[in-house]
């Protein structure tokens, strides 16, 4: 989706190019001065808070809610305060209990993807995200949409920033879900998507690759917006 410098530790990354690339164009995660990206280093729950909020909002300044009211009584002056207000205002986070969060503890994939999910809309109490059967049912619904595709680690271990990239970078591409008649769905009543989280809140737009013909034995194709018919838009771009 975007091409990126490469990292003085690029050899250490395991996952796609394009996944830290993408990240990083976005501001969701950022590489280090002296050049590194730190592909194992794990991740802390304020960073998290930050990183959704960067998804959410596509700013990096969370400092209009520093002051905002909070029942935790353990991020005081973090810098990640203002991030965590947002997002628990949100249930997309929760404590560790009404007034711990806990904002430099490793954040786990587990706890990384239920945050995900709510982005996508599932309403934490609703979906049985929160409870004693939590994690059991958070793993379900990230195999369901697809948030741990490629996130080789395990769910109730720290989460390094590569797989932590991955996380969001598989979330922005996934629809997003209502609640309708009681069960949450990816599709609305005409049989399409709901857009995806990078549609909804990054203004990204999806594109579909189509084969037009040949020219000197060389395929030749066209790109257009996901939802848009072909003939459609190739009438206003009669250059494709």
């Amino acid at each position: 989706m975007f091409a990126g410098a490469a990292f003085t530790d690029q050899s250490d990354i395991a996952v796609d190019s394009d996944v830290v690339d993408t990240m990083t164009a976005l501001g969701v995660i950022e590489g280090y001065l002296d050049g590194s990206f730190r592909p194992d280093d794990t991740v802390t729950r304020g960073e998290m808070a930050k990183m959704i909020y960067v998804v959410r909002t596509g700013r990096s300044d969370a400092s209009a809610y520093n002051d905002d009211a909070t029942t935790f009584t353990d991020i005081g002056d973090h810098w990640a305060r203002g991030y965590i207000k947002y997002c628990n205002s949100l249930g997309i986070i929760a404590g560790h209990s009404a007034t711990r969060f806990a904002p430099d503890d490793t954040v786990t994939t587990q706890e990384a993807a239920k945050m995900l999910l709510v982005t996508l809309g599932y309403n934490a109490d609703t979906a049985g995200l929160v409870g004693a059967g939590w994690g059991t049912k958070t793993n379900a619904l990230a195999d369901e949409n697809g948030l741990l595709e490629d996130v080789v680690n395990g769910t109730t271990q720290a989460l390094p920033r590569q797989y932590a990239a991955q996380l969001i970078y598989n979330a922005i591409l996934t629809p997003t879900v209502r609640l309708r008649d009681g069960q949450y769905t990816n599709m609305n009543d005409d049989g399409n998507y709901y857009p995806t989280i990078g549609e909804r809140y990054m203004d990204l737009q999806s594109y579909e690759t189509e084969l037009t013909g040949y020219t000197d034995g060389k395929a030749r194709f066209a790109s257009y917006p996901i939802g848009v018919s072909f003939n459609d838009y190739t009438a206003d771009h009669s250059d494709l």
